[in-house]
């Protein structure tokens, strides 16, 4: 035993020689860092302009000097990168950016050297996030934020860790996440309290008071609002720059104005609104401030003066801004102009004008909102879970990993000391370690699945409820536009644009009502009541007549008049009725027959709708009941199909213990029939 302790003393010696060589070897190489090209390379010696010219003359000045080195070490290699990542994002070429960022990351992970350049592995992941959330990409912005944090964490203090944190704070308040946004700049508040007086952390506490604010007014909270950015003037007076003089304060204060002054507005006093909007504009409208910010307050006051029916004074203002974006173009500047110009064109008779921009102002939307739809739809609380998740799972990896070499290792010295026997018992221990590990590993993913299935129930229930959010603003829409058709002649100028509107919200309270359909829980238990079948039917068929009528159809019923009474849920059937009609409608030539009839045995009644139309396909009629369905298909009078009704009927028919089936002949017809059991 004596001699196995002396062994093992010796292994050790060995193994931490080796580690300690090669973290020497590795500060050697950062003590150097500061060679000849990286003085070559310094911010200020490099020629670049913003335009491609100056971009192409950067680059080539780098790989110049970079390739007369004959081998270049990893500090140099990466600086290279950092200068080129700058370069590309300063000149808004994001994409190119991210693919030197990624460079960065695999170069530090194939050299497995993330501790030992902590800050430029997470300073790449800090620039892609930052180039993803430029490119409107907001959800990709958040992955590597939250990557950057949590690299950063393990290798820097609290202070430097706020930076990290602070991104992913902007990222969500982009994306129109308030309540989380405001989280974060919370979380990053309280590390810059405890981080001195360095006039970078001043700076930072008055933009995250001021950020905080700006939450406030995005959950319409103005007077919380108001309170943060009083906080964030007196801290720019008192603390940050103490002389009134100084261009910086002067930009800052009148950053926190033009916010004061969208509060007010959100409280409804104009006056001072108007107040704050001036004081905004007198000071970042001078040279070397913030025109962006500036440009805000003239469309505020733009849109007060729209308001107040001022249209020449509006004009000019807008003028104003119009000159600065087609300078430098913001997405959202852009989007409030073309709103405000709009209404003004329309409200001076310029009613061509006034729909140019707001088609204009409609593909801008459209365009951002398929941007950032991910990011918005994304449960943020759950997103963190899941990238915690990942990030311990990956951790756990690691570590088994470490686990493993480090048993080869003790098992290769128990091979060289011939002790048999001790290694093997070691091993054996070691491998029941594993195991036992292992069985808690699959059970807490056994535990994740569980959680993952509760959430995809939460979600269905979360599209449910967003779809009756929905359902009512749309149905207005489409009420409206149907009283002002009826009030139009079709010769009237805007009659083809209200058309269009009421068909587009009739389309979509369709596709809201069959998602809304979708996402119920078929299974649970329907509520029913002893109803008159026959009653049922006839009240569909009336009210589907006049569809039928605008395609020259007749609905045949001949059983008007009789009675049945069985139990079912009226309104569900009726659903399910309509659909398969109107179904027939859809597909049916004009001035065709679609008859409905009704049998009945001791144990079943049978509905079947039957049309003489165009049929379905033997290869289509398999999937023609599946939800979203690849077999729908276009009407007769170009009538579209979501995919979604037939699915809902057959799931409503099986909830009553009846079934919903067809026999369809190409080119000759379709019938449906819906069986329903006959209860005492």
């Amino acid at each position: 035993m004596k001699s196995i302790a002396v062994f093992f003393t010796f292994f050790i010696s060995m193994v931490l020689t080796v580690c300690h060589s090669s973290d020497s070897k590795s500060n050697k190489e950062q003590e150097t860092a500061d060679s000849t090209f990286i003085r070559l390379l310094h911010y200020d010696s490099v020629p670049f302009k913003k335009n491609s010219d100056g971009l192409k003359a950067a680059v080539n000045y780098i790989d110049s000097i970079y390739y007369r080195l004959k081998s270049p070490r990893m500090p140099e290699k990466l600086y290279r990168y950092d200068r080129i990542v700058t370069f590309f994002y300063q000149s808004r070429l994001y994409s190119v950016a991210i693919r030197y960022c990624d460079s960065i990351i695999q170069l530090i992970d194939n050299e497995n050297a993330i501790a030992i350049y902590p800050a430029q592995y997470a300073s790449a992941y800090f620039a892609a996030g930052d180039s993803y959330a430029h490119m409107g990409n907001f959800s990709k912005a958040y992955d590597f934020f939250f990557i950057a944090r949590k690299r950063a964490q393990q290798y820097v203090d609290r202070c430097a860790l706020s930076d990290y944190t602070y991104r992913i704070a902007i990222s969500l308040y982009k994306a129109g996440q308030y309540n989380e946004s405001m989280s974060y700049f919370k979380m990053c508040l309280q590390p810059t309290n405890e981080c001195g007086r360095e006039i970078k952390y001043l700076i930072r506490r008055q933009e995250l008071l001021s950020n905080i604010g700006l939450c406030f007014v995005g959950i319409h909270q103005p007077d919380s609002a108001l309170r943060y950015y009083h906080l964030a003037i007196a801290k720019i007076k008192n603390e940050i720059y103490p002389d009134t003089q100084v261009s910086e304060t002067s930009v800052a204060i009148g950053v926190v104005y033009g916010n004061i002054g969208k509060a007010y507005l959100l409280k409804g006093d104009t006056a001072l609104a108007v107040k704050y909007f001036k004081r905004n504009v007198e000071i970042n409208s001078l040279p070397n401030h913030d025109s962006h910010d500036a440009n805000f307050s003239f469309l505020n006051l733009a849109e007060l003066h729209l308001i107040q029916k001022k249209y020449d004074e509006a004009a000019v203002l807008l003028g104003r801004v119009k000159a600065s974006i087609d300078t430098i173009d913001y997405d959202d500047t852009r989007q409030r102009w073309l709103l405000l110009m709009s209404k003004f064109y329309n409200y001076t008779g310029n009613i061509a004008a006034s729909n140019k921009l707001l088609n204009a102002l409609l593909t801008l939307r459209d365009s951002i909102e398929i941007r950032q739809r991910e990011f918005k739809e994304m449960d943020v609380r759950q997103y963190i879970v899941t990238l915690e998740n990942q990030e311990e799972n990956k951790q756990l990896k690691e570590e088994n990993e470490k686990k493993r070499f480090a048993m080869v290792v003790l098992v290769g010295a128990g091979l060289f000391l011939l002790v048999l026997l001790v290694g093997g018992v070691y091993l054996y221990r070691r491998t029941q370690k594993y195991v036992t590990e292992l069985t808690v590993l699959n059970q807490t993913i056994e535990l994740q699945k569980v959680q993952l299935e509760q959430r995809n129930k939460d979600k269905d229930h979360i599209l449910r409820i967003v779809a009756h959010d929905l359902r009512n603003p749309i149905w207005g829409i489409n009420a409206l536009s149907k009283i002002l058709l009826d009030e139009m002649q079709p010769s009237d100028k805007l009659y083809e644009n209200i058309r269009l509107i009421h068909g587009a919200s009739h389309s979509t309270m369709t596709l809201i009502n069959e998602l809304i359909d979708a996402t119920m829980d078929i299974d649970r238990q329907i509520q029913t009541s002893r109803e008159d079948i026959y009653e049922v039917i006839n009240n569909v068929v009336e009210v589907l007549k006049h569809r039928a009528a605008e395609k020259y159809q007749n609905l045949v019923w001949l059983d008007v008049g009789k009675s049945m009474y069985l139990s079912f849920n009226r309104e569900k059937i009726s659903r399910v009725l309509n659909n398969l009609i109107f179904n027939a409608i859809k597909f049916s030539h004009r001035g065709s027959n679609i008859e409905i009839s009704l049998t009945a045995t001791s144990e079943n009644l049978v509905i079947a709708v039957k049309d003489h139309g165009v049929g379905i396909p033997a290869e289509l009629q398999g999937k023609i009941f599946e939800m979203f369905t690849p077999a729908k298909r276009v009407g007769t009078a170009g009538e579209k199909s979501i995919g979604l009704g037939l699915s809902i009927c057959r799931g409503i028919a099986e909830a009553h213990g009846g079934k919903l089936w067809l026999e369809s002949i190409e080119n000759k017809g379709t019938t449906f029939f819906l069986q329903l059991p006959i209860r005492t």
